[in-house]
């Protein structure tokens, strides 16, 4: 082990305490799965906070290509002699519902990671593992600033790929083209939109491996945000390999969320069919969402202090 100082370990740092070392990365994943399925309860509650709001877009999305309610908006003519018209209520309705669902997770998804990440820290050191809602409480408040941090480089990585759409949008759009369900179909398949959207996956998969790292190393530490972070920048640094391991097998586990959200535009099935492949993907998520954070655990509290 190296003797040379970290320059992203913060005064007094201590690394986190750890079980015994795994002998490969096989031994962590294998690890992280079983604590995963051993306390499921993160993954169970984030899909309950995940599932209305893919739901309410599969709705408004089936009411957009469906109901020509484009093509009038478009063409700026809509019929308001009998009132507006009952889609542009359910639309209207719909947006409503969703910022006031997106405070819901903005409040709830600090108090997921904490008990998640509390009880999974917990199961694989082998000791008494607290209630659930006794982790969230404990680091909700590291929890939501992580959060905040994590919405701020989301927007910012979400920005390229807005802009190729946008602008395969408007070269791809006739002047007077309608805007329907064949239109959204061509745009999804046009190959700099599948391009800039695999980059973006990419891209993703990338930061939330490093924010469950970095959730992971601050609940090990409870040492706050600041400590966490900079204990967390100095594992990455240490373990480069292996969090490089860890990333890719996010990749690899991203792929059939990729699948069920890029189905529904390519084919614009009945509002049902989509409903069934937004709860699917909600509950993907969900367990997504929890077995990443568990195979990040398992990497720091089966990982030697220094390679």
């Amino acid at each position: 082990m190296s003797d040379s100082p970290n320059p992203f370990q913060p005064p007094g740092w201590q690394p986190p305490t750890r079980v015994n070392p795994a002998s490969d990365f096989g031994e962590v994943i294998q690890r992280g799965f079983a604590a995963a399925h051993a306390r499921p309860a993160g993954g169970i509650w984030m899909f309950i906070v995940l599932v209305p709001i893919q739901i309410q877009n599969t709705i408004m999305a089936s009411i957009v290509l469906n109901s020509g309610l484009m093509e009038q908006l478009q063409r700026d003519n809509i019929d308001t002699s009998n009132g507006a018209p009952p889609a542009l209520w359910v639309l209207m309705g719909l947006g409503c519902f969703s910022c006031i669902w997106l405070l819901t997770l903005l409040l709830a998804i600090p108090w997921i990671w904490g008990g998640s990440a509390g009880q999974l820290r917990a199961q694989l050191l082998g000791v008494n593992v607290s209630s659930f809602g006794a982790y969230g409480r404990q680091y909700y408040g590291g929890m939501f600033a992580f959060l905040l941090m994590f919405v701020v480089v989301a927007v910012v990585l979400s920005i390229p790929n807005a802009l190729v759409n946008q602008i395969v949008s408007a070269s791809a759009i006739r002047p007077g083209q309608p805007w329907d369900a064949e239109t959204a179909r061509s745009l999804a398949r046009h190959p700099a939109n599948i391009i800039s959207s695999i980059v973006t996956v990419l891209i993703f998969a990338g930061a939330g491996t490093l924010l469950n790292v970095l959730i992971s190393v601050s609940v090990a530490v409870g040492r706050g945000i600041r400590a966490g972070l900079g204990a967390g920048f100095a594992f990455c640094s240490d373990n480069l390999t292996d969090v490089l391991r860890l990333y890719l097998t996010c990749v690899l586990l991203t792929l059939p969320f990729v699948i069920l959200a890029w189905i529904p535009p390519l084919i614009t099935p009945s509002i049902w069919i989509g409903i069934v492949f937004g709860v699917l993907s909600a509950a993907y998520l969900g367990y997504l969402s929890l077995v990443n954070l568990a195979l990040a655990n398992a990497l720091i509290a089966a990982k030697p202090e220094r390679d």
